[in-house]
């Protein structure tokens, strides 16, 4: 939906292997043109090289651009190293987000065992999105979860949502939406979370609120779990009051 402003210039996942666009397409013609660039003292100078990068393509793509989007995923932001780094630590991307600073909306979801249990279905069935053109629905077989590992997988969410939270505290270019609240009743992008987001990034309010892709577990996720009762229990037990 943010790139579908014509004021603002999407690179997708930037740590997507797969990404034309990505920090690794741009790392590697780095390393060719220097190889010494691939240690991990030249790492966040390598990011500083990328963002600059970023913004010299996005103006000459658009010359009126006036922001740059940048998709990173939680389990991906390590990929930005620094030859020292306190074990446990957020990794050194959060803090170049926060001290440059960058605006970051950071998108958490309420049910994290939801959240937990789609993604190891698509990861087991490797379809994670629909195109919303086409009716039809992948067959989904269902799949085996390890309460155990769901549950660490579950409690490891919440904390980095935690501790991330607590890394942005009072920052004004800092803004946590929740997934669960960006949709209407249609499936669409709702107006009121699209004028609070265009308001936050100052770019004009000319989103497109049609999602590009739909999802694929549209029922009730159990549904697609082998042993459901044995996760059913294992979620009460762990979200149960003390």
């Amino acid at each position: 939906m943010l790139g579908t402003n014509p004021d603002v210039m999407s690179f997708g996942e930037i740590f997507s292997e797969s990404n034309p666009r990505s920090y690794y397409s741009f790392l590697q013609q780095r390393v060719a043109d220097e190889p010494g660039a691939v240690v991990p003292s030249r790492a966040t100078d390598n990011f500083m090289r990328y963002m600059e990068h970023c913004k010299h393509q996005a103006l000459q793509t658009n010359s009126s651009c006036e922001l740059l989007l940048l998709g990173v995923k939680y389990d991906q932001a390590h990929l930005v190293c620094d030859p020292w780094w306190k074990l446990g630590q957020l990794p050194k991307l959060f803090f170049l987000m926060r001290d440059v600073p960058w605006k970051v909306i950071d998108i958490h979801r309420r049910n994290a065992a939801r959240l937990c249990i789609s993604n190891r279905i698509a990861v087991a069935t490797r379809v994670y999105h629909l195109n919303p053109r086409t009716s039809e629905r992948p067959q989904m077989a269902k799949i085996r979860v390890d309460p155990a590992e769901l549950g660490r997988d579950i409690e490891a969410t919440q904390w980095a949502y935690e501790v991330v939270t607590r890394h942005f505290a009072g920052r004004p270019e800092y803004k946590r939406v929740y997934y669960e609240e960006m949709f209407d009743s249609s499936g669409e992008f709702s107006r009121p979370f699209i004028a609070e987001i265009s308001a936050f990034l100052q770019v004009r309010d000319v989103f497109d609120a049609r999602p590009k892709l739909k999802k694929v577990l549209v029922e009730d996720i159990f549904n697609y779990i082998e042993n459901e009762d044995e996760v059913r229990q294992m979620i009460e037990r762990q979200t149960a009051p003390d």
